[in-house]
Order: C-alpha cells, then sequence, then structure tokens
C-alpha cells in the first residue's frame, strides 16, 4: 500500500474470482485424516452507558461500539464501528482533531478492576503526533490526581510538569521515564522514549490515531489485530496449556472518545492515556487461536510445498493434526506451484504439492488431485472521501467527507491499467511522450489516476465526481512478485474481456 495525504490505496475488491486449492497425492496415497479446525467470529457490542463509570462527563455519552470479530482471533484486520458519536472534525495543526476516537490492543486487565484493561499495558504512542503521544508537558492545575505519579516537576520555576504513562510488557518488563530514586524524587531519564522504542515505534505500533464519525456521528475503522508474532510485548495469542488443551492468551480492544478540547486545553493535544481521557475509554475482551505449533518436539513432520493460498488453512489445523492418533506436525514451503509440481511429478520423496492448476509439461501427468480448500483473488482498497473544495457539492456528499469509502466498482480494463502503470502518475519523472503528454497543462491521452479515469466514473457512484483526491497511490495496484497460480487467475479474468 501507498499513504497519500488523505488516501491509501491498494486495488479493488474483486470476489468473483475464485479458485479451488488442490492437494497432489503420490499415485499410491495412503489414507488420512485431515480435520480442519473452522475459524469462528463473534460480534460484540459495548455501549458508554453501561462501560463508562464517568459517564457524567463523557465527551460522547451516547456512544456505542461494535467489534466484528472477537473470537478465534490471528493477525488479521477487525472492523470497529460505532453509533452515537459526534461529528468529527480532522486533526489541524496543534489540535488532534474534535469528536474523534482513537483504537488501541492492550494485554492486561486492570489491577483493581478486572473488566477493565489496564492503560499501562496499552500499545499507544506515536512520536510527534499531536492527541497520540504517551508523554507531554502539562500545566501543573491541569493534571489528574491519578497522574501525578507519572510526572516530573519542572525544574525551570515553570508551572509545568512532565508526564508520562509507562508501558508494561505482557513478560514484565517496565518502560517508564519517569524515574523515582529511593529518596521518592522523580527525574526524567532520557535516554527512555516512550513513543520510540525496543516494543514499539510508529512502524510497528497498530494504534489508530483518528477515527472519525459523520455528520450522523457513525462510522467505522478497520483495525489490525497483533498476535505475540507481530508484538511480543503484547503477547496476544500466546499459548496457555492446561492440560491437554492450549487456549490463546487474551487481550483488549480499546476505544478512547476524544472531544473537543482535553483538560485545561483548548484543543485535543493531550495523551489518550492520561485519566482525563482513559476514564472514558470502552473496551472489548479479543480471544485468540494460539500462536505457534504446538506438536511435541520430536514428531514426525510432513512437508508441503507450493501455495501459500493454503498457509492459513494449514495453521487452523495444526493443532487438531498433532493431537490425533499418528498425527505429524505439516510443515508448509511457500514457492511457485508449478516447481512444486514438477518436483513432485519426478521425485517419490517430494513434499506434498499444494496447487490450483494441474501439471502441464507436456508429458503424462503421474499425479493424483484432491480438493482441500476454496481460496480467492482480492483486490484490496482503502480510500477517504476529500470532496473538493470547489464548485457546488450536493450537501450529502460534504457530510461524509473524510469518512472511507465502502465500495467501488471495477472492470476487467480498470484492473489491467493498474496492473501495467497506464495511469499518469504511476510513470517516473521521465520522457512521457509516448502517452501525448507535454506538460501539466497537456497532460495527453491517459487520466492522471482511476478516480479521474471516465472509464471509472462511468461505473461508479456519481459521489466519485466530487472527489479531489490526487496521490501516487491512486494510480496502480501493488501485487506480489513472481510467478504464481494467482497471477494467473488474475490475468485469465482480464483477458476474458476483449476491452
Amino acid at each position: 500500500m501507498r499513504d497519500g495525504a488523505r488516501s491509501v490505496f491498494g486495488g479493488i475488491l474483486a470476489t468473483a474470482i475464485t479458485s479451488p486449492i488442490l492437494v497432489l497425492l503420490p499415485a499410491t496415497p495412503s489414507q488420512a485424516d485431515i480435520v480442519s479446525q473452522s475459524a469462528t467470529s463473534s460480534t460484540k457490542t459495548v455501549t458508554a452507558q453501561s462501560f463508562d463509570p464517568y459517564i457524567g462527563t463523557a465527551p460522547m455519552p451516547d456512544l456505542k461500539l461494535t467489534v466484528s470479530q472477537t473470537k478465534d482471533l490471528t493477525s488479521q484486520a477487525v472492523i470497529v464501528s460505532w453509533s452515537g458519536g459526534k461529528p468529527s472534525v480532522r486533526p489541524n495543526g496543534d489540535s488532534g482533531g474534535t469528536n474523534f476516537l482513537q483504537i488501541a490492543q492492550c494485554w492486561g486487565d486492570d489491577p483493581t478492576d478486572s473488566s477493565r484493561p489496564d492503560r499501562t499495558t496499552c500499545q499507544y504512542g506515536l512520536a510527534g503526533v499531536v492527541g497520540s503521544t504517551r508523554d507531554g508537558f502539562m500545566g501543573n492545575a491541569t493534571i489528574d490526581s491519578h497522574d501525578f505519579g507519572n510526572s516530573v516537576p519542572s525544574t525551570a520555576g515553570v508551572d509545568t510538569s512532565y508526564v508520562a504513562v509507562p508501558f508494561r510488557t505482557s513478560t514484565g518488563e517496565m518502560l517508564n521515564p519517569v524515574v523515582t530514586s529511593t529518596d521518592g524524587i522523580k527525574s526524567l531519564n532520557p535516554d527512555v522514549d516512550p513513543n520510540n522504542n525496543q516494543f514499539f515505534t510508529s512502524y510497528t505500533n497498530n494504534q489508530v490515531k483518528w477515527a472519525g464519525s459523520d455528520s450522523s456521528g457513525s462510522g467505522y475503522s478497520k483495525f489490525e489485530i497483533q498476535t505475540v508474532m507481530q508484538s511480543p510485548a503484547l503477547g496476544c495469542g500466546t499459548p496457555v496449556v492446561s492440560g491437554t488443551t492450549a487456549t490463546g492468551q487474551s487481550c483488549w480492544l480499546v476505544a478512547i472518545p476524544r472531544g473537543i478540547a482535553d483538560n485545561g486545553q483548548n484543543s485535543t493535544s493531550k495523551s489518550g492515556l492520561l485519566w482525563d481521557s482513559w476514564k472514558h475509554a470502552l473496551a472489548v475482551k479479543i480471544d485468540f487461536r494460539p500462536v505457534g505449533v504446538r506438536c511435541s518436539i520430536g514428531a514426525a513432520e510432513k512437508q508441503i510445498s507450493g501455495s501459500e493460498l493454503i498457509a492459513a488453512a494449514v495453521s487452523s489445523w495444526q493443532p487438531k493434526l498433532c493431537s490425533i492418533p499418528g498425527g505429524s506436525a505439516y510443515v508448509l514451503s511457500t514457492g511457485n506451484e508449478a516447481d512444486a509440481l514438477a518436483t513432485a511429478a519426478t521425485d517419490p520423496n517430494a513434499p506434498l504439492a499444494i496447487t490450483s492448476e494441474p501439471l502441464n509439461n507436456g508429458s503424462v501427468d503421474p499425479l493424483l488431485y484432491a480438493p482441500i480448500a476454496m481460496s480467492g483473488v482480492v483486490v484490496s482498497f482503502a480510500i477517504d472521501r476529500s470532496v473538493k473544495s470547489r464548485g457546488k457539492i450536493p450537501q450529502k456528499y460534504l457530510d461524509d467527507n473524510y469518512s472511507p469509502f465502502g465500495s467501488l466498482n471495477l472492470t476487467p480494463r480498470l484492473l489491467a491499467k493498474l496492473l501495467t502503470a497506464s495511469y499518469l502518475d504511476s510513470l517516473p519523472p521521465a520522457d512521457k511522450s509516448h502517452i501525448g503528454f507535454i506538460d501539466s497543462d497537456h497532460a495527453g491521452f491517459n487520466a492522471r489516476n482511476l478516480i479521474k479515469d471516465p472509464d471509472f466514473l462511468a461505473v461508479n457512484d456519481v459521489e466519485w465526481k466530487y472527489q479531489s483526491i490526487i496521490d501516487v497511490g491512486l494510480s496502480d495496484a501493488l501485487s506480489p512478485l513472481g510467478r504464481s497460480d494467482l497471477g494467473e487467475k488474475v490475468w485469465s479474468y482480464i483477458t476474458s474481456d476483449a476491452d
């Protein structure tokens, strides 16, 4: 994906293309029981009225928050949606925004109330982002008593203090820039950065700094769920073994409502972890699949080779495949499907091959095929609305400004353009005379990006015509490198249409 000023674009949803994944068996296959552990989805909803003990001062007292999936989670995205909020204003200058939500992932319970998360266990803190850091300076009169223990008074005669919420990892380590000596004197350790450290950085932190509502106070945001593999400090999904059963360590998904201004401030410029904001947070417990292969050390292994599209399925089956009588650890080596097929056809000791196309080398095919899973080609996108600032714009489009688009239409022709650098902004700063380009006033034959393309506007909602999104991320689609059945399926779809 490529990030733009107001858009992120990675392609277009194309769920119509589906393909079976085939498992290739030896010519004389042995009988095996393959047991799948199907994923389950569970939606949970929490309201400010039921969850916030300080509802009388809540910035959004009617907030109703829903998380699309809270069980059997892996490294994935979930959708956080809400209603009952207030119309939002985007971040601007010294303000982190107005009437918006911040979303974060936390691993621990509040030691005084296990029905709520502990703010010191939240992966939160974006260096240099107004309203999203873990620390900051505040006037002493505006510091809540809950934050006194995490503050260092100024030594320059100024009535301010440095305040930071420490981070405690699931493995017991503590990150705290506020140091307290044996005689109770507090000082700042400049070597500890609560927003950029060995546990998380701006590049690895999944915190959502701004999730806005439309004119009705509703909205949604996709949130990246991280397991212990992506964030060891959170530890979510770490196997917890009880007898012969392994479960994944649970965590919290937290949404922090931010209003018009923080305590004693003119805007939302301070950390959402400070008590003034944190006390109104809404949280949902999220449960994970146990991460990692839970097979006995030294257990038999069976090799699989080929399509990476089967990886998630194999991972979900693995606990059962290890525990059944005669079970094995199935080890997947992903790579080009054709290479895995060719090896399986000539070497009786080759790994089990996974493909979505049969062997095609002009010779007799000695392999036997069996369906094992269904997969699909998906082209994804993430584009936020950015309505034109000039001209007569229908009010309904102005009301939805800055909210994400939920759908768009794509044709094989448009997908082909995205994959072949046909849009002006996908080309490097060099000679573009082959597309008739002279200068910005004489741009030539090709549209600047997808949403400027008449072909796109002809098959999509008229709302797109009122958007002003100029960004290189809208000019091409990113795709996996190398040969694959996936690429073959995409181009088969494209070339089936004469246009």
